[in-house]
């Protein structure tokens, strides 16, 4: 064995941690630099090199917090591009209007900007409001990080020649000299991207080119001119004074800031707010894929909240979780928390005594970075996004992205949800809202009748139509109700009653209830009975707002089974039942009645309407055969509620499963009317046993055919359920 092994081994861990260190810091501190030479520029340019100091320090501080706190080990946090994409148009309306101190209007901004988006993250993790974003329709978020990609290439042109490029100035960019600034700019951001794309090469090259192009330009430049030519001639970020201290906000810069200008016009915050907390979310979603582990939004959206709060007084970047500098770590193999605070050293380090060196940087390398990140996810868009989407989508992506590049990021977005909101509606009402369309011959009510009955209502059961929805109704949906109810009564052998099931309908709408009034009218006028079945407690407070003359018809019924029921009795009133019993030659078996003599030993027992007869999960310890009256089972829930199982009348033979199997009874049996029932004893039914054989035969003949009876009602019943 090797002594010296585990030495080595130490050595090299610590050289690879060092190693994915640096790496990482030049990648976040580089965005970082980049995105305060993009903000703070025109007026604010004066504070860019505190800037500079600030949105390091923040997104190490962010990046320290994050990534102690996170489940994910290794997590990069910092600086965000996003965000200052749309912070851009914010800062300028706060340099127009701060005319004396400008820069330091925009140094507070940031302070502001940090603390309002940290504390609306915060609520909205609190809230348990982080799952919303896995709601937001994928077209909408494509086009958004797309739109972000354009206007972070936009961005890096606009750094390496220091002036404002938008899509409509591009063509300045061939204007005298002005190609020399942003070719080797572009030419990086290509070359970074391939490299970062091509699984060959280790993931450390980006941030390795980043050294190689500097070194290359002062190769070259100082070759040729000297350091305050370059930084004449605008080749450089900088130079910078020293700086051997953090700058914190003042409470004189404080008060100093345009406050009326900007409580005035707040809701320009507001963009920077849903963007930041939409991409938290989508940066968190992608990293749950990358790290093959479930984060938990809220409480990730509440640390990365909490963070920025805290790095308010250094007037920073908004920061939270970088997607990509996190892949970088992982794949340099970083797997523990050693990473994070790592870079957050180096960074915080990097900005309080390295700020000259940062002012060498070239303008090109900055306004590279930003151009590769915005190059990535164009192409990811590109490449892996558009050609996976319908035609229609793909459309709508396109148009997020153009809107994004003319007007801006909130607008496409708002543009963006609203097309897909109207796609969706216009796709969504083409979706038959009828899960189930049936009629009286399909589905009978649970109310026990005679086989005569029975038979004769299966004659006429086509005369019931019967729609059971579901989903969500609006005006879109129930139109294609109204148009296939018109259809069936606008025929010769028209229905005499209507039956409309929500039991499985999530919500309708204003526009949906005055349509549903508008199918009970025209229902009315032509002699059809209408019934609305199933609504739930909250649509039927809705429904008594907005159509309180249908709430209090006797359309309303509670269930589809007391619909049915009353749709039978309708059709019952208007056939001869008479008749319809003569053409019953199959004997019913339901109707199969007891003799005097054995009727002579039951006795007689009388209910009033409401009373009970045999609660749930109560001992049976009589069988009971109806004489007059009705009653209903009901199966009681746990929260005491009931549940109408069926309806019976005269000759319903019950209790007789608990009663045999001496078991408890698993219904609860109510009187609705008045009753009168047959009663007997299970020592009243053995003595018949023992002592009459023919009686004990009839009796056990009456409770087979019974039983029969009822095992096929139930049997059909169950069969429809699962239709």
């Amino acid at each position: 064995m090797n002594p010296s092994t585990p030495a080595t081994s130490a050595l090299r861990i610590s050289g690879s941690d060092l190693i994915t260190i640096l790496s990482i810091v030049m990648s976040t501190a580089g965005l970082a630099i980049a995105l305060a030479a993009l903000v703070f520029t025109g007026p604010s340019a004066d504070a860019l090199p505190r800037a500079i100091s600030s949105f390091i320090i923040g997104g190490a501080v962010v990046g320290l917090f994050l990534g102690l706190r996170s489940r994910f080990d290794s997590l990069i946090a910092g600086a965000q591009d996003s965000a200052a994409i749309v912070l851009l148009a914010v800062t300028a309306s706060v340099a127009a209007s701060a005319t004396d101190d400008p820069a330091t209007a925009t140094i507070v901004l940031m302070s502001i900007s940090c603390a309002i988006t940290g504390i609306a993250m915060w609520l909205v993790g609190r809230l348990g409001l982080g799952n919303v974003i896995r709601s937001l329709p994928t077209t909408v978020v494509a086009g958004f990080v797309a739109g972000t990609g354009w206007l972070l290439l936009i961005g890096g042109l606009s750094v390496m020649v220091n002036g404002n490029i938008n899509l409509l100035n591009l063509p300045t960019l061939f204007h005298g000299t002005r190609w020399h600034y942003w070719v080797p700019g572009l030419s990086l951001a290509i070359v970074i991207l391939l490299c970062s794309s091509s699984r060959r090469l280790p993931p450390f090259m980006s941030s390795l080119l980043i050294f190689i192009a500097v070194a290359v330009f002062f190769a070259i430049g100082l070759g040729q001119s000297t350091m305050d030519t370059l930084a004449d001639n605008q080749w450089l970020i900088g130079p910078f004074p020293a700086s051997g201290s953090i700058q914190l906000i003042t409470p004189a810069e404080l008060s100093a800031f345009p406050w009326a200008e900007f409580l005035s016009n707040a809701q320009i915050i507001l963009p920077v707010i849903l963007v930041c907390c939409i991409g938290v979310l989508l940066n968190l979603s992608g990293l749950e894929f990358i790290f093959n582990q479930r984060a938990d939004l809220n409480a990730e959206l509440k640390s990365a909240g909490i963070a920025n709060v805290v790095i308010a007084p250094f007037g920073g970047m908004i920061g939270y979780h970088l997607m990509g500098s996190s892949t970088l770590a992982k794949q340099l193999g970083a797997s523990n928390k050693l990473i994070p605070v790592g870079v957050s050293v180096v960074s915080i380090l990097l900005a309080v005594f390295g700020s000259q060196v940062i002012g060498y940087l070239p303008r090109f390398v900055a306004g590279g970075v930003l151009a590769a990140a915005g190059l990535s996810l164009l192409s990811g868009w590109l490449r892996d996004q558009l050609p996976s989407f319908f035609r229609l989508d793909r459309l709508l992506s396109v148009v997020i992205v153009a809107v994004i590049a003319l007007v801006g990021i909130l607008e496409g977005i708002a543009v963006g949800i609203a097309i897909a909101s109207v796609i969706f509606i216009i796709q969504y009402s083409r979706i038959n809202p009828v899960r189930y369309l049936s009629s009286g011959v399909e589905m009978q009510s649970r109310m026990d009748r005679p086989a005569a009955v029975v038979q004769a209502l299966s004659h006429v059961g086509q005369s019931t139509a019967i729609l059971e929805l579901q989903g969500y109704l609006f005006f879109g949906s129930i139109t294609q109700i109204a148009k296939q109810i018109e259809a069936r009564v606008d025929v010769e052998n028209a229905p005499a009653n209507v039956v409309i099931d929500c039991r499985l309908v999530t919500g309708i709408d204003v526009s949906g209830f005055a349509v549903l009034k508008q199918i009970a009218d025209d229902l009315a006028q032509r002699d059809v009975a209408f019934m609305l079945s199933g609504l739930s407690p909250d649509m039927t407070q809705r429904l008594e707002r907005a159509q309180p003359g249908l709430l209090k018809s006797d359309l309303i019924i509670d269930t589809l089974d007391h619909a049915l029921e009353k749709a039978e009795n309708n059709l019952l009133a208007r056939i001869d039942l008479d008749q319809s019993q003569h053409e019953t030659t199959t004997p019913d078996p339901s109707q199969k009645t007891l003799s005097d003599p054995l009727l002579a030993l039951f006795e007689i027992v009388t209910l009033g309407a409401g009373e009970t007869l045999i609660g749930q999960n109560q001992p049976v310890n009589n069988l009971y055969i109806v004489k007059d009256g009705i009653g209903i089972v009901y199966h009681v829930k746990g929260d005491t509620t009931r549940e109408r199982i069926r309806r019976f009348e005269q000759g319903t033979l019950l209790g007789e499963i608990g009663f045999l199997l001496h078991r408890n009874s698993t219904a609860e049996v109510v009187a609705d009317t008045s009753m009168t029932l047959y009663s007997m004893t299970r020592e009243q039914f053995r003595a018949i046993r023992d002592t009459n054989a023919a009686l004990a035969f009839e009796l056990d003949d009456f409770l087979l055919s019974r039983t029969a009876v009822r095992v096929s009602s139930i049997s059909s019943h169950f069969t429809k359920t699962l239709r």
